[in-house]
């Protein structure tokens, strides 16, 4: 341990002296190298492979490709039925690129963009029933440009445009049957 955390490499045996994991802590980041998934099925070589988890029926609960010891390339995780739940990309441990959630049945529930872990490019959330409820763009992490709140209808909630994640210009406010309730301008 260093400063009460985990530091070096840390390996995990099973009770009958077989590797099953191999672990390495550096610089606030975990480098996996070597997994043993139960069963024996070997996942993970030098940093390379596909790292499984499974519900207690055996079907897939989550996989992440790696490379380099890091989450790199795909991930998606499952509900215990099978539907897919999230679908995205790592790029050395970060989520990068489009990631979408869905809730179950297939409906999306959330898109976003990500560069390396960061919010970054169009974000949108539904409701059940396929409507959106929110949409605008992140730009390093922040709320930016053009942002609209819907009901679950459709009939617009309130929109108006944010500068680096503050709410900045004119605001538009609706009541419940879509019209407007109340405008103005943020400085």
């Amino acid at each position: 341990y260093c400063y009460g955390s985990k530091c070096g490499t840390w390996s995990t045996y099973d009770d009958a002296g077989t590797l099953r994991m191999k672990e390495e802590f550096r610089d606030s980041v975990t480098y996996l190298w070597e997994l043993v998934e139960p069963g024996g099925n070997v996942a993970i070589t030098s940093g390379e492979g596909i790292e499984t988890t499974r519900f207690d029926d055996g079907d897939i609960r989550e996989q992440t490709t790696y490379a380099g010891g890091l989450p790199n390339g795909t991930h998606k995780v499952y509900y215990s039925d099978g539907e897919l739940r999230v679908d995205g990309n790592y790029k050395d441990g970060l989520r990068h690129g489009t990631w979408k959630e869905y809730y179950r049945y297939g409906a999306i529930e959330k898109e976003a963009t990500y560069v390396y872990g960061v919010l970054d490019g169009a974000y949108t959330q539904y409701f059940r029933n396929g409507q959106v409820m929110v949409q605008g763009t992140h730009a390093a992490g922040k709320k930016q440009g053009d942002w609209a709140w819907f009901q679950e209808d459709g009939t617009p909630d309130m929109e108006g445009p944010f500068d680096q994640g503050e709410q900045h210009g004119y605001w538009t406010y609706h009541f419940p049957r879509g019209t407007v309730s109340m405008q103005g301008t943020f400085e």
